[in-house]
Order: structure tokens, then C-alpha cells, then sequence
């Protein structure tokens, strides 16, 4: 009896033991990886700034300094991080522009130039800031814009995207060039840079749909019109609000602000534009940028997508809690 008493208590023991290691076995076949967060969803790095409140800012760029400029409805202002500072388009400001506005101008593009001066488009304007004093550089092009586009190329030349015209100008603004021009009928709604320093333009014709235009640019000149080419984005119903960005890999992205047209890139192989696989989620995206880390964004109407090619990260409104208005 005493002998199988022992050997049934050994037996339960290592059937105790067996069954301790099973699962130990399991987990040891499945290695622990860690999840991190996604950086974009830290609710510590998203701040919302009160002193900002008030003016609501239709466009912005960083100044060499690291301060923030904002256009706005009825003037501009800056940002360095503690206080923000209000420059009105005020009798002063029209006093010293000869500029004359049937109502508030607002500022819907600007770029700080490398030399400290802030170049700002008011009511489809040209107007610089120097020294705490504004100058007109280009009387009025037709009516307000949300297109309208500023940008600097690698030479230092300033470019200037009207709903009509795009343009270059000399760093000191003594010379300007319109290097396209559409009809009143059509228009141009975004144009880039790649990274060999061509431009892809964006035209909209009515009845014909959107076109991108690929112009290139050798030793800062723009070549002759015949060595450029032209691209169709097939959207059945383009959108108004347009966007369009060089990749870090030369991939060019194209977005626009209606909910039913796609994210697109252009496959230079192919030579056209070609729909992003993206997941069903909301779309409709206006404006496309290109960060310091080489990441693309594209933002919509209180959401955000990035695309660090050939991953997409989608991020809605409800996980960022941003405002619903783009």
C-alpha cells in the first residue's frame, strides 16, 4: 500500500509539473513584443495655446528665429511661443501700401524670407514686411484665393501661385516673370517642387477636369514650354481645394478636398496618377506637405493622414480631438 501511495503522489506531482510547463511552453513559442504608442495619439505632445484664440489663422510658416507667423483675417500676427503679437491691416497699413480693400482683407498665404522679412499675399496682394513696414510688391490679381500659394526654390527665388498666373520673383523683388497663365475659365490650384527643382503645377479646366503640368527647371531657368509635360488626374468631379507634394523616394502625391476622389501618387513608369490603397476611411484632404523627417501629410476636415510610404497611418478627429474645421 505505502509503495503505491508513493508512486501515485510521485505521479500526481509530475502531472502537477506538466501541467505548470504547458502553458510556460506556449508563451516561450510566442515571443513578447512590445506595442508603443503611436507618438501622434501622447496626448502631452498636442497643446492647445489660449493666447492664440481670437484671430483664427488661414495660413502659417516658421521664421528663421523659430517663431511662428500667422495670416489672418484682418492681419497677420506672431508667435513665439509665449505671446503672440498683432499686426492689424489697419489705415496705417493701407496709408503706407496705397492698398484699398471694399472690406477686411484677410491673408490667406505668407513665407518668412531668410533675411527676416515677412512676404504675405492680402486680398490676392503682394506685400512685404520689413523693418516693422509694409510695401506692396504686387497690386491685386483677381479676386481672394484659398489656393493662393508663396513658396522659396533652392536659388532664392520667391514664387507666387495666383488663380490665374504662377510667377517667379527675384530675391529683392526688382524682377518678375509670369511663367504660366491660364484662361479666366480654368484655373491653378496647387503647384511643388520635386527634389531636382522642377515644378508640378495643378490646372483645373471646367468641363475637362484637373491637370498637372510637369515643368522643368535646369540651373534655376525655367525650359521652353515644348519640353513640358502634362498629366490627367482622373477624378470624374474635381474638388475646388487642391494639394500636391514631392516624396522623399521623388513620388509625387496629389490630394483634393472632395470626400469621393482618392489620395493619388504618379507613377513615373507609367507616366500617370495612380489611386493610393488606402483602408475605407474618410477622405477629402486639403492641403499635403512634406515634414523634416520626410513624412507626407495630408490634412481634412479635423483629421489627418500620414504616409510614410508604402505604410498609411489614418487619424480621425475623434482620436486627436481636433476641431472639425479645416
Amino acid at each position: 500500500l505505502s509503495v503505491c501511495m508513493h508512486i501515485s503522489i510521485h505521479m500526481n506531482a509530475r502531472l502537477l509539473f506538466l501541467c505548470l510547463l504547458f502553458p510556460l511552453s506556449r508563451l516561450a513559442a510566442k515571443p513578447y513584443t512590445p506595442r508603443r504608442m503611436d507618438p501622434v495619439l501622447e496626448p502631452w505632445r498636442w497643446r492647445e495655446m489660449s493666447e492664440l484664440n481670437g484671430p483664427g489663422a488661414l495660413c502659417v510658416d516658421e521664421a528663421i528665429d523659430g517663431t511662428l507667423w500667422f495670416g489672418a483675417v484682418g492681419g497677420v500676427f506672431q508667435y513665439d511661443g509665449l505671446q503672440a503679437n498683432w499686426i492689424p491691416f489697419d489705415q496705417a497699413f493701407r496709408a503706407d501700401t496705397g492698398a484699398v480693400f471694399s472690406r477686411i482683407p484677410w491673408c490667406t498665404s505668407l513665407v518668412c524670407l531668410p533675411d527676416g522679412r515677412l512676404l504675405a499675399v492680402v486680398d490676392s496682394a503682394l506685400f512685404v514686411l520689413e523693418d516693422g513696414a509694409w510695401s506692396m510688391v504686387l497690386e491685386k490679381q483677381g479676386s481672394p484665393d484659398y489656393s493662393t500659394r508663396l513658396a522659396l526654390d533652392s536659388d532664392g527665388g520667391i514664387w507666387l501661385l495666383g488663380t490665374y498666373t504662377l510667377r517667379r520673383f527675384s530675391e529683392d523683388f526688382s524682377r518678375h516673370e509670369v511663367v504660366f497663365e491660364v484662361s479666366r475659365n480654368e484655373r491653378l490650384t496647387s503647384f511643388c517642387f520635386d527634389d531636382s527643382g522642377n515644378i508640378w503645377l495643378v490646372r483645373s479646366r471646367p468641363f475637362k477636369g484637373v491637370e498637372s503640368i510637369r515643368i522643368p527647371v535646369v540651373d534655376g531657368r525655367v525650359q521652353a514650354e515644348t519640353q513640358w509635360s502634362t498629366f490627367p488626374i482622373d477624378d470624374e468631379q474635381p474638388g475646388r481645394e487642391s494639394g500636391i507634394c514631392a516624396g522623399p523616394d521623388g513620388r509625387i502625391w496629389y490630394v483634393d478636398n472632395l470626400g469621393a476622389n482618392a489620395v493619388r501618387s504618379f507613377d513615373s513608369r507609367a507616366g500617370a496618377w495612380l489611386p493610393a490603397d488606402l483602408p475605407n476611411v474618410n477622405k477629402g484632404y486639403f492641403y499635403i506637405f512634406r515634414d523634416r523627417r520626410d513624412t507626407i501629410w495630408a490634412s481634412g476636415a479635423g483629421w489627418l493622414l500620414a504616409i510614410d510610404d508604402p505604410s498609411f497611418y489614418y487619424f480621425s478627429g475623434p482620436k486627436l480631438g481636433l476641431p472639425s474645421v479645416p
